[in-house]
């Protein structure tokens, strides 16, 4: 859970980013979009900094869009969290990587592919990522 006082800081944050509209219906526009994202990927007030941290640290050509701040939370863990290692065939990362023939119609081509690993970091991940999916329908 989100503190609002931390959450104001971060959407304030994101706010004062260059190309940021400066219209005050955009910015509240903006800002209730933030503040929603933020409360929907943000498991704490400490990664809620380091995910807003990643997305400022972020070169950008164009102001901070909130699916940028959704895809960034996929990649940024919770500093508490007590994830378990990953192993050797993750590299820590706890996605394995695969490349499979595909055949369709027009013809055949290799293509990349991505799975959790079963490793506990895996298992962990999967996890993590279930939790996320059943907030949301709340």
């Amino acid at each position: 859970m989100i503190s609002n006082q931390v959450l104001k800081k971060q959407v304030d944050r994101l706010l004062r980013l260059p190309y940021t509209s400066r219209d005050p219906e955009d910015l509240r526009g903006l800002a209730e979009e933030y503040r929603r994202v933020l409360r929907g990927c943000c498991r704490n007030d400490e990664h809620c900094a380091c995910i807003v941290d990643s997305v400022i640290d972020t070169p950008r050509d164009r102001a901070v869009a909130p699916a940028d701040i959704v895809a960034s939370s996929h990649t940024i863990r919770d500093p508490r969290s007590n994830a378990p290692a990953g192993c050797e065939d993750c590299r820590g990362a706890g996605w394995v990587q695969s490349v499979r023939r595909v055949t369709t119609a027009v013809g055949e081509y290799d293509a990349d592919y991505s799975a959790l690993c079963q490793c506990p970091l895996g298992a962990f991940i999967r996890e993590g990522e279930r939790e996320m999916r059943q907030r949301r329908r709340v």
